[in-house]
């Protein structure tokens, strides 16, 4: 947390306006946009998985997909090795370091902060975990069989569908936002080997 102000505050005096990449009320109000677009398109849904790192995506989302879905399950998946939004709901507060060990660098937020942790507390229904190696066949799911390279992060979802969700959800509107394409190919090749 300290880190953010820091840079805050140089960009301050060096005469830049700091974007936080995910507690900023304007950052999550532009998130917000991606879930009234899903309002715009769909007539009902049941339930929404969203990968989750700091929270600033799936707070946006959440807070307009429940005033328009009330009853719309909203879902956050997290890697095993950061799961720390799950501990810090949990524990009630956000928790300022935790331990990072996965192959989703985008998950992978140093601590949780005050304004996305607390919108993430009133619209989050269920976190999931799921692990690298889930990823990993997720990943290379969508390779065949929607032709998309996809990051970790962004399969975080449809792992959570494959592995701790499997069959729970079915005969059920189910949305899966698909987040980040951020990677080469030889990583995704190096990553998706022997899968």
């Amino acid at each position: 947390y300290n880190g953010f102000k820091e840079v805050e505050k140089t960009s301050k005096e060096e005469g830049y306006y700091f974007v936080h990449p995910f507690d900023g009320k304007y950052t999550i109000q532009g998130t917000a946009s991606l879930g009234y677009e899903v309002c715009q398109q769909i007539e009902n849904i049941d339930n929404i998985i969203v990968s989750v790192g700091g929270g600033g995506l799936i707070s946006g989302v959440g807070s307009i997909i429940r005033q328009k879905f009330p009853n719309c399950k909203i879902i956050g998946v997290e890697p095993e090795g950061a799961a720390s939004l799950t501990a810090s709901l949990e524990k009630g507060f956000p928790i300022n370091s935790f331990k990072i060990n996965t192959i989703a660098d985008s998950l992978s937020p140093p601590s949780h902060l005050p304004i996305s942790f607390s919108i993430c507390q009133k619209v989050i229904d269920q976190m999931v975990l799921v692990s690298d190696y889930q990823m990993k066949k997720a990943m290379k799911f969508m390779s065949i069989n929607c032709n998309l390279i996809l990051e970790p992060a962004c399969v975080a979802g449809i792992a959570a569908l494959q592995g701790p969700l499997k069959n729970q959800l079915n005969n059920q509107r189910t949305l899966v936002v698909l987040c980040g394409a951020n990677i080469d190919m030889d990583s995704w090749i190096t990553l998706t080997n022997n899968i």
